[in-house]
């Protein structure tokens, strides 16, 4: 104990701050201040507006490795009737990758609407109709899918279905206008056209 005092008077008493640095300091904080202001009213303003600073999609892509264990896993039904793991091989990579997405049954088939579709990659493998695997409640199936032209009868006909039965998804797919009694309007079809993209899947077996 008597030794550590000893070192400890050794270092002597902390000196104050000089003048200098302390306005140097108060200068670099007033230079920060209006960049802390601008985005705390640019989140405020997206608040205001209905957007949120984090995309609901960038949140879940965090969470696939956890979603797609539980889709393979004895809970799957928990997920299964919103959720289906799709395995796609690239292309140009031959790469396979496996990722979860929502689904609707048409028939015997299902459909994918991919939401913020350009910032997703997977879905342009199928701008020619190619093989896909899928698990779908627990069983592993073939299938073909296939990319649904944009401005189609059958991207309407899918788009018009869906935002009049989840109205949600008008809001995801920034057609917040949209009047399941008139249908879309052109502009609201254009706007769909550059935020998503319609893959169907033709299951084989």
């Amino acid at each position: 104990m008597p030794d550590r005092l000893v070192r400890a008077d050794r270092r002597g008493p902390r000196l104050p701050r000089p003048r200098a640095a302390t306005r140097a300091r108060d200068r670099r904080a007033q230079a920060r201040r209006p960049l802390r202001d601008h985005r705390a009213a640019a989140r405020g303003s997206a608040r205001a507006r209905g957007l949120t600073a984090v995309s609901v999609d960038g949140v879940l892509s965090r969470l696939n490795p956890v979603i797609a264990a539980l889709l393979r896993s004895p809970l799957h039904p928990l997920l299964s009737p919103g959720l289906v793991l799709v395995t796609v091989t690239g292309r140009h990579s031959g790469r396979r990758y496996t990722i979860p997405v929502g689904y609707q049954r048409d028939g015997d088939d299902l459909v994918v609407m991919v939401s913020e579709a350009r910032r997703k990659q997977w879905w342009r493998n199928y701008y020619e109709p190619g093989p896909v695997a899928v698990r779908l409640r627990g069983r592993d199936r073939a299938g073909r899918a296939a990319l649904v032209a944009p401005g189609s009868d059958e991207f309407r006909e899918i788009a018009e279905r869906t935002l009049a039965r989840v109205p949600y998804m008008r809001r995801v797919f920034r057609v917040d206008g949209y009047d399941p009694q008139a249908g879309l309007r052109t502009d609201q079809m254009d706007r769909l056209g550059e935020e998503i993209a319609i893959v169907r899947i033709r299951l084989e077996n």
